[in-house]
Formats: C-alpha cells, sequence, structure tokens
C-alpha cells in the first residue's frame, strides 16, 4: 500500500506491540515528521476496556525534545 506521509495524523499501537517496535517505529515516525515538517503528530495505545468489552484507544503523550 502506498501512502502520502503528510496525510497520516497519527499512529495507534496495537495491544501487542513490543516497547522494541514502538521503539522502532517511533524513530521512523521521527525521521519523516522531520523530513516533512511536521510537528503534530500524535502517537495511541490501544487497550482492552474490561467495563465497556472492546478495545479502546487513548492518546500516548511523549516528551518531546525543545527544538
Amino acid at each position: 500500500m502506498t501512502y502520502e506521509f503528510r496525510s497520516l495524523k497519527g499512529l495507534i499501537f496495537g495491544i501487542n506491540t513490543t516497547t522494541e517496535d514502538k521503539i522502532k517505529t517511533m524513530e521512523i515516525i521521527e525521521r519523516k515528521c522531520a523530513e516533512h515538517r511536521i510537528t503534530d503528530f500524535q502517537y495511541y495505545q490501544a487497550f482492552y476496556s474490561a467495563s465497556d468489552k472492546c478495545v479502546r484507544h487513548s492518546e500516548w503523550k511523549l516528551l518531546r525534545p525543545k527544538k
């Protein structure tokens, strides 16, 4: 599948995504964001909500270096 990187607003990490895979993915995305001058890319984490009995996601707040 091909897509325009600029069209992405964020990424949802799946419930079983390993920390190692998250770090690798975030490194790639950070390079792409710098290349395309994107400063508002968002990360989300999927989780199972026992009360709702379904998979939900929430924004994953990360510290970003000062520019």
